[in-house]
């Protein structure tokens, strides 16, 4: 019986995934319905030729769909046909609709061909609604075969219940009324054992649990009925028990020495949560000696930890003796935290707790996190700039003036490079810290350079005063030109971004040591001390620019220091508080050999 419905249930289901696949088909047709009509309209008010494309693309999408699928219903099959015929008189009515507007574009007959344009936008209208009602009424069927399939699918559920609580009810009368027998065998011989005939055999012969109980008690009558207790016996079980003994204490000092060595902590905690056993690793997860925790409990050695979820878990295990894995934010009594992957086990003693330190990956999580935050936003300014410039030139172009468009161009084009700088120095990083990183070395003149970070800059700060201050001559080094300017122009556009409107930001340059020395001094707020020793750390953006927010990615600084160091140059910075920054850093004029740098 319960074959038959479950066979049942398994056919209603798959005619259940069949109409749900035809009102998917449905859905289709009155979507590709929706967007002919759409671009009917489209290519009518624009008469070009994109339109045209799709609709006849569209068009032929849904002729091969209607052609192919095929109802079991009759009734559902006939509207799909008509739907079928309806969409080839739409591709003939749109195709005359073309030929009328490439008539009238010719120079024939246009009033003629207008009115011939209409009537076939209004035959085009009337087919498409035909076919959106046509459409509507085949999603009607469909949802009511799936609603008639359902509700048999619930009948059939209804009686696959019923049956199986009919067959477990009698198996649980047969499974309690053998229960019950075996167990009243088993009393009867543990009582005849138990008044000194240890001759008795309970013979029970039950394959269950209860069965194996009884012949676990005839083999242990058994024996007890053939020992014979002598001296010498009782003296080698003696000798035996000692020999185990050691055997396990040896064993026991191997587990020890084992998990002594463990690079994960590993830790028991007794039933009263004492510490039992707890190794080096532990221990130092813990930041505690071995014997400030041996023999303490957990709450003498940690306050307050019975409020963590921790705890929690480490009762659920020792009440319910079952396993638990989970990842723990630990909080010592000195307020410091780290992260921990837990493994918590019952043992015979209490609790096994094998921890595992991942704070430096959490750490990087959550750095990695903050990062893609921090350039989702830098690239999403950018680009908000740009897209709202172009989509006030498309949409309102007529009615600005020729300076205002062009201020929106100047606008979205320093925006699109303050884009290119950010991907710039993304790409940068990544082939520096991948030991990808090509230098396309030549002849470099500084001062061309120099030149061009300013313009650059002049470009994207109007506001500030760039000064160049270049000796009469200057020579030129052997380095990759396009590194060097992106190394200059972090540098002026830091500058220019921590200094107060209007000051003047100086670009000097100068030999020293048979190297080039080239510098870029700000008029901003200073840096102290302690903050510049983290200046080209990843992300580190220290103070606020000139508009008042904290600005950049985090990485200017950092892409300066790899490609300087590339060139085997070094970077520093002298500032104070209060008296402005000077970034330097230095090329030599002949390249120094870096095996982590592929040269060209």
């Amino acid at each position: 019986m319960a074959l038959v419905i479950g066979v049942g249930l398994f056919f209603s289901y798959k005619v259940v995934a069949d109409a749900q696949e035809k009102d998917r088909v449905v859905q289709q047709i009155m979507y590709s319905t929706n967007q002919l009509n759409n671009m009917v309209a489209a290519y009518v008010l624009h008469h070009e030729e994109r339109p045209k494309l799709q609709f006849l693309a569209e068009q032929e999408s849904m002729g091969s769909l209607t052609a192919r699928v095929r109802f079991p219903v009759q009734e559902q099959q006939l509207v799909v046909d008509h739907i079928r015929g309806h969409d080839e008189t739409i591709r003939s009515l749109f195709l005359k609709l073309v030929s009328s507007q490439e008539r009238i574009e010719s120079g024939q007959d246009a009033a003629l061909l207008r009115e011939a344009e209409e009537l076939l936008r209004g035959q085009l209208i009337i087919e498409i609604s035909d076919v959106l009602g046509d459409a509507t009424r085949l999603e009607s069927l469909v949802d009511e075969e799936i609603t008639s399939t359902q509700r048999t699918v619930v009948v059939l559920v209804i009686a696959l219940i019923l049956t199986a609580a009919v067959s477990l009810t009698m198996v649980l009368i047969l499974t309690m009324r053998s229960i019950t027998t075996s167990l009243a065998a088993l009393r009867r011989g543990t009582e005849v054992v138990g008044a000194g005939n240890l001759g008795h055999r309970i013979g029970l012969a039950a394959r269950d649990e209860l069965g194996l109980l009884a012949r676990s008690f005839d083999h242990m009558t058994e024996r007890l009925q053939a020992m014979t207790v002598s001296r010498e016996d009782l003296q080698q079980e003696v000798v035996e028990r000692k020999q185990a003994e050691v055997a396990l204490r040896q064993q026991e000092n191997l587990y020890h020495s084992t998990l002594d060595g463990m690079l994960e902590g590993c830790q028991i905690l007794g039933l009263d949560w004492r510490y039992l056993y707890v190794n080096d690793t532990a221990a130092r997860h813990g930041r505690r000696a071995r014997e400030d925790l041996l023999g303490r409990t957990m709450m003498e050695v940690y306050p307050g930890i019975e409020s963590t979820e921790l705890f929690v878990q480490l009762q659920r295990c020792m009440r319910d003796r079952t396993s638990h894995h989970m990842e723990n934010e630990f909080t010592y009594p000195d307020g410091g935290k780290g992260w921990f992957q837990l493994s918590i086990t019952p043992v015979p003693e209490g609790v096994f707790m094998l921890s595992l330190d991942i704070t430096e990956r959490k750490s990087m999580e959550k750095l990695k996190d903050e990062f893609i935050a921090m350039v989702s936003h830098e690239l999403r300014t950018p680009l908000t700039v740009v897209l709202g410039g172009l989509h006030t030139l498309q949409d309102h172009s007529s009615q600005l003036t020729a300076e205002e468009r062009d201020s929106l161009l100047r606008l979205a084009y320093l925006e699109a490079e303050s884009l290119t700088d950010i991907v710039g120095n993304l790409l940068e990083l990544s082939r520096a810290d991948s030991g990808r990183l090509i230098l396309e070395r030549g002849v470099v003149n500084m001062g061309v350079v120099l030149d061009g970070a300013l313009r650059k800059a002049g470009a994207q700060y109007p506001r500030h005063h760039f000064v160049a201050e270049l000796p009469a001559s200057l020579p030129e080094v052997h380095a990759d030109c396009v590194r060097l300017e992106r190394v200059l122009s972090n540098l002026v556009d830091n500058a220019a971004k921590f200094s107060p409107e209007g000051s003047p930001v100086r670009v000097f340059a100068t030999t020293r040591d048979g190297e080039m020395l080239v510098g870029v001094a700000d008029q901003g707020d200073g840096i102290s001390a302690a903050d510049q020793a983290r200046l080209f750390a990843p992300f580190e953006r220290l103070g606020r620019g000139s508009a008042g927010s904290t600005g950049g990615t985090g990485l200017g600084l950092l892409v300066c220091k790899r490609l300087v160091e590339a060139h085997g140059g070094r970077i520093w910075v002298e500032s104070e508080v209060g008296k402005g920054s000077v970034f330097q850093f230095t090329v030599p004029f002949w390249p120094i050999t870096d095996s982590r740098v592929v040269e060209r």
